[in-house]
């Protein structure tokens, strides 16, 4: 007849039910020790060849910053300065140019309104006075020689003209009457002048253009490695399922040992 088991034995297969899940938790913990070691090392090589991939990237933007864009901004600078002067000059000639073409109308106005003062009054009278000369009557003296008044120079012309009033007392106590005085006084053609003068000739000058250098291109930033923590998750996860799924058979194990024996107990006891 079997006997039940004695208190000491029930102390033992509790501790080895007790030492199997501890075993359990140990290996679950090894287990999580090693994923993460696993991640730490995944890191480590990521990172490393990130840094591998960046590092050309890195000496181009450092390159790009330092070398390429400030030598582009000096440039940029040079061109504009430039651009400035050649400005200046352009604007200077056509500023000059301007001033000739306005100097040379202004004389051309003036040469017309003398035109147009001549076709108005194409004559002058002179101040020169004619002097009895015996039988040649009155002679004129122009430019030192001595002409009648009948065979003048050319352009030159006798003109009578009024040159005061007189007063006719004919009769006592009968109103005084007015009369013109006239002589003959000598009148000049007035000269044609003329105008040769060219206008001033536009410059042979083109405006200046900014003609600025093109911008060096940035560095393209690279794709980087991916690191994907989703596997160790999924590690941990189905090393912490096992772990349960393991435990809990250890469990249901000997709680299937302790109701075994109870029940035979029952039985030997009936």
């Amino acid at each position: 007849m079997a006997t039940a088991p004695t208190q000491y034995q029930k102390k033992q297969a509790a501790r080895r039910a007790t030492a199997d899940i501890e075993r359990l938790a140990k290996t679950y913990q090894s287990g999580l020790s090693d994923i993460a070691q696993q991640q730490q090392k995944g890191f480590s090589d990521w990172t490393a060849k990130s840094r591998e991939v960046m590092a050309p990237y890195e000496a181009a933007v450092a390159k790009y910053t330092q070398q390429d864009f400030p030598a582009y901004q000096r440039q940029v600078a040079a061109a504009n300065t430039a651009f400035e002067q050649q400005s200046s000059a352009y604007n200077q000639t056509i500023a000059n140019y301007d001033a000739q073409v306005a100097a040379y109308r202004q004389r051309l106005d003036a040469y017309n309104a003398t035109l147009a003062e001549i076709a108005a009054n194409p004559s002058e009278m002179t101040n020169i006075m004619g002097v009895v000369q015996g039988r040649s009557g009155m002679v004129y003296n122009i430019g030192g020689v001595n002409y009648r008044e009948g065979n003048l120079p050319e352009g030159y012309f006798l003109e009578n003209v009024v040159v005061g009033q007189g007063v006719n007392r004919s009769r006592a106590n009968a109103p005084a009457t007015t009369y013109n005085i006239t002589e003959n006084r000598v009148f000049k053609t007035r000269d044609v002048p003329t105008f040769n003068e060219e206008p001033p000739q536009a410059p042979n000058i083109a405006a200046p253009t900014l003609s600025l250098p093109r911008a060096p291109s940035a560095p393209a930033q690279p794709k980087l490695p991916t690191f994907e923590t989703g596997q160790f998750q999924q590690k941990r996860e189905e090393l912490g399922k096992t772990f349960e799924r393991e435990v809990g058979e250890r469990k249901a194990a000997k709680q299937n040992v302790v109701m075994r024996r109870m029940s035979r107990g029952m039985l030997e006891g009936a």
